[in-house]
């Protein structure tokens, strides 16, 4: 019986410990029951001396683990009340509850309860309880003093004053086919834990905050809020108490933590220091309360060539110093990365390097030294190095069109039949290439499929580059490895035998191996560099056919003025026509390649990488069927690379 009673003494303590401190899961309320409002506590303008009030439930709270509020002059309540089934009798508990001076004490919530009935009420002025309606069964019956001023406590037939603050030597009260009593008990004092909270300056004094005492191995737990001028004090019997402390209002976005007596409050419960209470008050559990971080992870570039450093900072924007945590880098093996420099503090940094190719994901987190026991976690970073070597942006090169013969592939393409074009040795792309950037498009298909693109044919490839439906021209953005002779092939896939398709490809720039002279790539949160619908960028309303035009995409957004080329967006909407956006690092009346092709009524994006012109900046030009329709123009970049050096 007493190993059951004390699994229920620690569901219990789970629940009013979630209700009131928040540093467990959100407890929901049981099925067809209202959610649990906001403890209502009695707060004084001036400092407080003795016990804090504590905080208890409105009348009608389902949770049975928790203080009823009185709802009735004389304190009286059965709100919360379990009912008894329908035609089943029911019989009343009493008592009268004093101190131990004897003195009668009102409003002292009695609980008689079970596990599947419990009947809260108060007593009256002259210290009386009646407990009604209760059916036949087992109960114990627990004390609660919503003032503070007396502890928790359980009867017990013999104990001093008929009353234990353990539940598991309670004394059980059976109920069979007559009313009991009078069970009298006399209240507990115990001792206070006391204090002052405070902001993470130590200097600014707050309120409203919930500090709870749960003493493990007794199970005995109460609360209390901060006062007007930071202050609590809180009436706990003699034990070793984990002091919680939560902004339960979120009135101040400060974070829940536990005490720990040398940095004042820690987030994480391991690094809780016990408040041991043995026959005296204990003063001065002070802490100071955290706001809350947010945490960040930055690469100096996420694509570069095998060999080349990486610098990972990691950034929080409120000091971590005044607890026992740490801003730490780990890779995806969550071992930690940079010893040396990474601490306490704000910032962590450190520099990597990976001598051969492959990507490897990275995370900041706040934890201990060694970043175990995280309790905040930044967003996975990637960083790839890879074997392309440097980047160099060209004027976007036509190199193959089925539909006039460029690129020495004349005709559409059939269904699983792969064919190869060269890319190299023509429009400024060196033999020694090895990678190149640039658009897919697709045209004059006669059924729904799919283009490849590689550097080997593949009658059958595994992966597909560009998919489309019938009558749509469309454009994807590429970056792919090119074959040993500096080739590419394509292959068109279709549902069935039968149908053809024209294909197009734009280069616009190629890798090369690590040299000092190429550029390197470092990604940024997506930034609007043009938006024609509203200005951004300098250009006001729609481009018109033929008409280019000119905006800066360096100096913003965190593109360095000596940025040679951007990663991004391109989109279109609101076109009156069908057509295709053209963006380049010069401008272009009749651009000789296409970047976005689009149909009327359809918002359209297409991923680019795009050399910048020499100001460091773009050139978009509008090509449509005829003359007078418009198309409003946007770009979002994502990265740059700038010069290796």
């Amino acid at each position: 019986m007493a190993s059951s009673r004390l699994a229920r003494l620690g569901a219990s303590v789970l629940l009013s410990f979630t209700l009131t401190t928040g540093l467990v899961a959100t407890t929901a309320a049981p099925v067809g029951a209202a959610a649990p409002t906001k403890p209502v506590a009695t707060r004084t303008a001036s400092p407080v001396v003795g016990p804090s009030p504590m905080t208890c439930l409105p009348p009608g709270s389902p949770y049975k683990a928790w203080p009823i509020c009185p709802s009735a002059a004389d304190g009286s309540s059965s709100a919360g009340r379990a009912s008894a089934a329908p035609n089943v009798a029911t019989y009343t508990i009493s008592g009268v509850v004093v101190n131990n001076s004897l003195t009668q004490l009102a409003n002292i919530l009695v609980v008689v309860e079970n596990s599947t009935f419990d009947a809260p009420v108060f007593t009256a002025a002259d210290g009386s309880y009646s407990a009604s309606g209760v059916p036949a069964g087992t109960y114990d019956l627990k004390f609660v003093d919503p003032s503070g001023t007396y502890v928790t406590g359980y009867y017990e037939n013999g104990a001093g004053g008929n009353m234990t603050i353990s539940l598991s030597s309670a004394t059980l009260v059976t109920v069979t086919n007559s009313n009991i009593g009078p069970i009298d008990v006399a209240m507990q004092t115990g001792h206070h834990i006391s204090g002052t909270v405070r902001d993470m300056n130590g200097s600014a004094l707050i309120w409203d905050i919930g500090v709870s005492a749960h003493d493990a191995g007794s199970g005995y737990f109460a609360t209390v809020f901060t006062q007007s001028n930071g202050t609590y004090s809180i009436n706990v019997p003699d034990g070793s108490y984990t002091m919680s402390f939560a902004d339960f209002t979120g009135t101040h976005k400060y974070q829940d933590g536990d005490w720990n007596a040398s940095t004042g409050v820690a987030l994480d419960s391991s690094f809780a220091t016990s408040v041991v209470v043995s026959g005296s008050d204990v003063t001065g559990i002070s802490p100071e309360m955290l706001l809350f971080w947010t945490l960040k992870l930055a690469a100096s570039a996420t694509v570069v060539p095998a060999g080349r450093n990486v610098t990972l900072t990691a950034t929080t924007d409120n000091n971590v110093l005044p607890t026992p945590y740490y801003v730490v880098i780990l890779d995806s093996t969550n071992t930690k990365v940079g010893a040396a420099s990474c601490g306490s503090g704000m910032t962590c940094a450190t520099t990597i390097n990976m001598a051969s190719p492959q990507s490897q994901t990275y995370h900041a987190v706040i934890g201990d030294s060694n970043g175990n026991s995280p309790i905040f976690t930044s967003v996975p970073l990637t960083i790839s190095w890879t074997n392309w070597g440097d980047y160099y942006p060209i004027t976007p090169y036509r190199s193959l069109d089925t539909r006039n013969g460029t690129g020495g592939l004349s005709g559409p393409f059939t269904n699983h039949v792969p064919r190869t074009f060269q890319v190299t040795g023509s429009g400024g792309i060196p033999s020694n290439a090895i990678a190149v950037t640039g658009n897919l498009t697709v045209t004059g298909q006669t059924s729904s499929g799919y283009l490849f693109v590689g550097p080997n044919a593949a009658a059958n490839p595994g992966s597909s580059t560009l998919n489309f439906p019938v009558g749509d021209d469309r454009a994807n953005g590429v970056t792919v490895a090119l074959g040993a002779g500096g080739t590419l092939s394509i292959t068109f896939v279709a549902p069935s035998n039968g149908p053809a398709a024209q294909a197009i490809f734009d280069v616009t720039g190629y890798f090369i191996s690590l040299d000092a002279s190429g550029a390197t790539y470092h990604a940024i949160p997506p930034y609007r560099s043009l938006d024609t619908r509203n200005g951004t960028g300098g250009l006001s309303g729609p481009f018109t056919n033929h008409a280019p035009r000119t905006f800066q995409v360096t100096g913003s957004g965190g593109i360095p003025s000596n940025a040679t080329a951007v990663t991004g967006n391109l989109t279109v909407t609101g076109q009156s026509s069908s057509g295709y956006l053209f963006v380049g690092p010069n401008q272009t009346v009749n651009p000789g390649s296409s970047t976005l092709n689009f149909p009327l009524g359809d918002d359209r994006a297409n991923g680019v990488t795009v050399g910048l012109g020499a100001a460091g900046t773009l050139s978009i030009t509008f090509v449509a069927p005829s003359n007078g329709p418009t198309a409003q123009a946007i770009f979002d970049g994502t990265g740059y690379f700038v010069p290796a050096g």
